[in-house]
Parts: structure tokens; sequence; C-alpha cells
């Protein structure tokens, strides 16, 4: 397991140390996100960030592992939700 913060575009409310399992998909990461905002995954955009907020990586393919991408206890991954319909508008 390892621990990531979450961070949304359109909320407020940051998710730190979330535990995942790095042989998780980025499709699971984005029903995981959906339970928690509300997000729904054809509409959510994922890009991996370092401890200092900088860009690393779009995390673009939904059946590719958190592992795939690099991703390493205490990154962030941001969240962007482009539904014009999203329930956090």
């Amino acid at each position: 397991m390892i621990k990531v913060d979450l961070e949304h575009n359109l909320s407020t409310l940051r998710i730190p140390e979330l535990r995942i399992d790095p042989q998780s998909t980025i499709l699971a990461l984005k029903e995981n996100i959906e339970k928690r905002y509300g997000s729904e995954p054809p509409y959510i955009r994922l890009t991996l960030k370092n401890k200092k907020g900088e860009v690393v990586t779009p995390m673009e393919e939904d059946m590719r592992t958190l592992d795939f991408y690099g991703v390493q206890n205490g990154m962030i991954i941001s969240i962007i939700d482009l539904n014009p319909s999203s329930i956090l508008k």
C-alpha cells in the first residue's frame, strides 16, 4: 500500500494520505474518486504531482496501474472534473 494525497479542482476538500494498492488501475482509482467526490470516471482527468506540487505526468490510460506511472508515498494526485454538469459546480 502507498499513501497519496488527493486534490480536486472543484472542491476544497483535500484527502490526505489515501491508502491505495500500487497495482490498482487508473480506472479503479477513478471509481474510488467517484465515491468520495461524485465525479464521474469518464469526465475525470488525473495528473501525478511530486511532494512539491510539481507535475510529474498525466495519468491518461485507464487500464494502466499506479505503479506504471511511478506513484510513490507522499505524492499528490490532482483530479480535474471536466463534467459540465458536475454536482460540485
